[in-house]
């Protein structure tokens, strides 16, 4: 054999790795977007779960902007080794599928005494936070 056939056989080979380390990271990629599809969408229906839970809660009065009542106030705290959504009248809202255990000890720390949140942003970000 001469050295072009022993090149041309190296090339081939190095091509061939290429490819399936392309194939393999398209694939990573794809997972990891349809993955955060899917979070977005367990969020959006944890939000439109809690409307309707909260409906019941709310004044009838318009809230002027900016003012936050009580029905849109909210805790985090440990119930049964989950992550439990309260009102903050200490009505249960909704357990996430968050084993508490598994979180670090400052986490759990503060979860046992209870996370005040004061708006449904910051509810959604401390649930995409646990849940992620």
């Amino acid at each position: 054999m001469d050295a072009s056939k022993i090149l041309l056989i190296l090339c081939c080979f190095i091509l061939i790795v290429c490819f399936t380390f392309c194939i393999s990271t398209l694939t990573v990629l794809r997972n990891t977007v349809d993955e955060s599809r899917a979070v977005q969408t367990e969020a959006a229906e944890l939000v439109d779960q809690m409307e309707s839970l909260l409906s019941e809660y709310r004044d009838s009065s318009i809230p002027v902007l900016g003012e936050t009542s009580d029905a849109d106030r909210f805790v985090l705290r440990e119930t049964d080794g989950r992550i439990g959504i309260f009102t903050i009248d200490g009505y249960l809202l909704h357990i996430l599928d968050v084993a508490v255990d598994t979180l670090p000890a400052n986490d759990r720390a503060a979860l046992a005494s209870g996370i005040p949140l004061s708006s449904w942003k910051e509810l959604i970000s401390w649930v995409q936070d646990y849940t992620a």
